[in-house]
């Protein structure tokens, strides 16, 4: 049985509970927030109603029939309507800035032009980017659609769009295309190429889904089944790698359905190891592939993964608030592909309502994972690493690896492990109750000392947590700057009572918690989601991760011997390139997390723990948040039954301040990297007041660049972005950093060509140079403002951004968040000239050639 006919197989299976659509299979309904019909001269329309950026929005042209890619450039160059004015121009001029592929993306069946972060509050804006893409449409003789997603009027520009469209002649039918055709493929291809470490891609082709069926449950099924395949797969890699002690810098699965590309669908396994251990990758990972097509997954291991799958998509599946750019996608799918427009609530009622029993679900599970993967059917491998690597040995391993098989399992939770966790101790009571002003919390001090917020939200079936004590990293004994880079990764190794890190966090996982521990240099944290009703476990786990941890020497060991190889992969990413330009600018600064390479010393495990323990044994420095979709009493009550197990010491952290020089400098290096590695990046920074009012005028100095390098950066071709920091500790101090990476030529107006990385240093420059030494124009300040605006609307209206504001405050005794508008408002033009100028003494650059 092929693939799509089980997956039509298991869907029928499942109870309907929509109106039944092709072949019987229920039919998904569409989102209330979308919009879609269709302009008198046969242009289609599909508009969103969505604020997850207030006063903005995105917008897209989808032309399935313009083949000629050289066109598209050339109306970006010039429309009719625009007169002289060139339309790009007018985009950056309003700080639309391109996406990483520009403006324009070609597809196999389409040709999509879309602009992000479209101003909408500026009514001459949002006119003529509405006029704009109307005059897109005349580049091709057929139908096509136009999409808005935004802070907009659904009905208003519904009325726009008709009015407008008088001026466009009707298009024609869209002519018949190549029909799609499977091919299959009997042997494996083998590609190779050279890379900074040694990477794997296991790619296996499978036939896409029926058109009629794209709007049903079908498609959904498919990605229900390579989720629970993703889990499973990933964590047998992973026990496989580490049995054979095979460095793993990454493992990633990926599953493109139909709805993502015209083509084929793809499950595509990634695979980073060191470059001497590559054809032992190859080996051990054809051998798990090999094993799960043989003998498919266990009980225990579907049960698991129908967990975690089910757990996440009921936590969310009513508070996932898509970005506008996620609407886009999900209409261009809807508008090219037929795919469904339905809700989150309703694709989670799809995904956790079927109610097929465990021994059905794993037999139909092994059975797509066996349609799927073959020793050499619909299958392409690339292997790349420092020296290029020989495809015919590649082809050898893996069938050598296949033939072998695998006896390696992943480590499986259940659910009787939680019995391991404490449930607390003698019971506490709260002490005292008030009010928090800045956040709207209920504030409980509890007979212990532990202080917890607690606010009821308008989120439905789940909450965000947080478990914060005072005291950073300054506090290990001994640290070093690489250390320093390493802690918050050490620290999630630790084992929890008798569980290794990994089996700890799939516990939490198929209870629908997420975690993730931090150390920063005011304090250590936990935070993450779970559902309202595993309250009592989020509890019992930050307990366990106080009080009963221990430290695991061999997945340090293990951390030890992949770091190197993550550091070398990512050297030139946005957060490579800053360790380079954090290490020029401050040299004195010994704890920059994340921008030192190097390893931690060998008894550098030990001492985080003993660092964690000493945190754990004083409730009077600690604070939980709790925000979310609970019951104010039940809460209390397990609150009163749990938080009595953490032990009541009496210390008081006061917070380090430690000074430290930055250089008067301008610094510049260039190196040479590949074409995916080309790009510029620039750091400023300065000693500066630190408080609310300092961060606003940073944040709106902040969106002043980046209107300003939008008209600069245009005509160069390049994508950027900015990125600042206000910091307390360990010194009061600001920072800018700036990203800049060159589009591909296919995507930029006819016009432009991507410039070379020293030409576009200059333009930065001569932007920093220009606010360093004049005052920014009015209308740029305004749209900063706006801009800032915003994205500070968003974060309050954000539970997780807002339970950060809470710690943040209470870990540094600044509130961040209250009454912006005013400190934005109060941002003056000499303002921004002055911590602009104050960023001036200290700079750097690199430049990847």
């Amino acid at each position: 049985m092929n693939v799509k006919k089980l997956i039509l197989t298991v869907s029928l299976l499942l109870p309907p509970a929509f109106p039944l659509a092709a072949q019987g299979l229920p039919a998904l309904g569409k989102a209330s927030e979308i919009t879609t019909g269709e302009l008198p001269n046969g242009i289609s329309y599909y508009i969103v109603k969505n604020q997850s950026l207030p006063g903005y929005a995105d917008f897209a042209v989808v032309q399935p029939s313009r083949t000629d890619r050289q066109a598209p450039r050339e109306d970006l160059e010039s429309l009719p309507f625009l007169r002289s004015r060139k339309p790009y121009r007018f985009l950056a001029d309003y700080g639309v800035r391109y996406g990483r592929r520009g403006f324009i993306q070609h597809r196999r069946d389409a040709t999509i032009i879309r602009m992000s972060d479209v101003p909408v509050g500026n009514t001459a804006v949002y006119d003529t980017t509405l006029l704009m893409l109307l005059d897109l449409t005349r580049g091709s003789e057929y139908r096509q659609a136009l999409v808005v997603s935004g802070d907009v009027d659904k009905s208003a520009i519904v009325e726009r769009l008709r009015v407008l469209s008088i001026t466009v002649p009707a298009r024609k039918p869209v002519p018949d295309a190549d029909a799609y055709r499977w091919v299959p493929q009997d042997s494996v291809v083998v590609t190779t190429s050279t890379g900074p470490i040694g990477s794997l891609r296991f790619i296996y082709r499978s036939p896409r889904t029926d058109p009629e069926l794209m709007n049903t449950i079908q498609p959904l099924m498919s990605k229900l089944l390579a989720a629970e395949f993703d889990v499973i797969l990933c964590r047998r890699v992973r026990a496989v790698f580490n049995e054979n002690g095979i460095p793993l810098a990454g493992c990633r699965f990926h599953y493109t359905g139909s709805d993502e590309t015209a083509g084929d669908e793809l499950f595509t396994l990634t695979v980073e190891t060191s470059p001497d251990r590559l054809a032992d990758a190859v080996r051990v990972t054809a051998g798990v592939l090999s094993s799960l097509d043989d003998k498919g997954a266990s009980t225990d291991e579907v049960t698991f993964a129908r967990s975690v799958f089910s757990e996440a998509t009921a936590r969310d599946d009513d508070n996932i608030h898509p970005t506008n750019q996620q609407y886009v996608d999900r209409c261009i799918s809807a508008y090219l592909h037929g795919s469904n427009l339905a809700s989150e609530a309703t694709l989670g009622k799809v995904f956790t309502g079927r109610r097929l029993d465990m021994e059905k679900e794993r037999e139909l599970l092994n059975r797509y994972i066996s349609a799927t993967v073959a020793p050499d059917r619909n299958l392409h491998i690339h292997a790349s690493s420092t020296l290029r690597p020989s495809p015919d040995s590649i082809r050898t391993v893996f069938a050598d690896g296949w033939a072998a098989g695998c006896s390696c399992s992943a480590d499986i939770p259940f659910q009787a492990d939680t019995l391991l966790l404490r449930s607390g101790g003698r019971k506490v009571k709260v002490r005292t109750s008030a009010t928090d002003p800045f956040s709207g919390c209920k504030m409980w001090t509890f007979s212990n000392g532990m202080t917890v917020f607690f606010k009821k939200t308008a989120d439905k079936g789940a909450f965000w947590y947080g478990y914060m004590v005072k005291g950073g990293w300054t506090e290990i004994p001994g640290i070093n700057a690489q250390e320093a880079a390493c802690v918050s990764d050490v620290l999630a190794l630790e084992k929890v009572t008798i569980m290794s890190s990994e089996h700890w966090r799939d516990l939490l996982e198929m209870n629908g918690i997420s975690f993730k521990p931090e150390v920063t240099l005011s304090d250590i944290r936990f935070t993450g989601t779970a559902p309202s009703g595993k309250l009592s476990l989020v509890l019992k786990s930050m307990l366990a991760m106080a009080v009963s941890t221990s430290t695991d020497q061999e997945a340090f060991e293990r951390y030890c011997a992949e770091r190197p190889l993550r550091a070398r992969r990512d050297r030139y990413t946005a957060a490579g390139t800053r360790a380079i330009l954090d290490s020029t600018m401050s040299p004195g600064y010994r704890y920059a997390a994340g921008s030192m390479t190097g390893l931690p010393r060998k008894d550098f495990a030990e001492r985080v723990h003993k660092y964690l323990a000493s945190k754990g044994s004083n409730s009077h420095n600690s604070i939980i948040v709790l925000m979310g979709d609970l019951d104010e009493a039940q809460t209390q009550k397990q609150l009163s039954q749990i938080l009595g197990g953490f032990p009541k010491g009496q210390q008081r952290v006061f917070r380090p301040l430690h000074f430290y020089n930055l250089r008067d400098c301008w610094t510049t290096v260039y190196t040479t990297g590949d074409w995916r590695e080309k790009g510029v990046s620039t750091s400023l920074s300065a000693h500066w007041p630190f408080g609310a009012d300092s961060n606003m005028a940073l944040r709106v100095a902040c969106a002043c660049l980046e209107q300003e390098l939008s008209v600069a950066l245009a005509d160069k071709g390049y994508h950027f972005t900015v990125t600042g920091e206000a910091d307390l500790l360990p010194a009061e101090r600001i920072a800018i950093y700036v990203n800049c990476y060159p589009v591909p030529a296919s995507g930029l107006p006819a016009g432009v060509v991507p410039a070379r990385p020293a030409v576009a240093l200059d333009a930065v420059r001569s932007v920093l140079n220009r606010l360093t030494s004049e005052d920014v124009s009015p209308q740029v300040l305004e749209r900063a403002k706006a801009a800032v605006m915003g994205s500070m609307a968003a974060t309050i209206g954000n539970t997780a951004l807002s339970r950060d504001l809470i710690l943040y405050r209470n870990a540094l005794g600044r509130d961040l968040g209250t009454s912006y508008e005013s400190k934005i408002k109060a941002v003056t033009p000499s303002g921004v000239k002055e911590i602009f100028t104050a960023l001036d003494a200290c700079k750097s650059e690199f430049a990847v050639q």
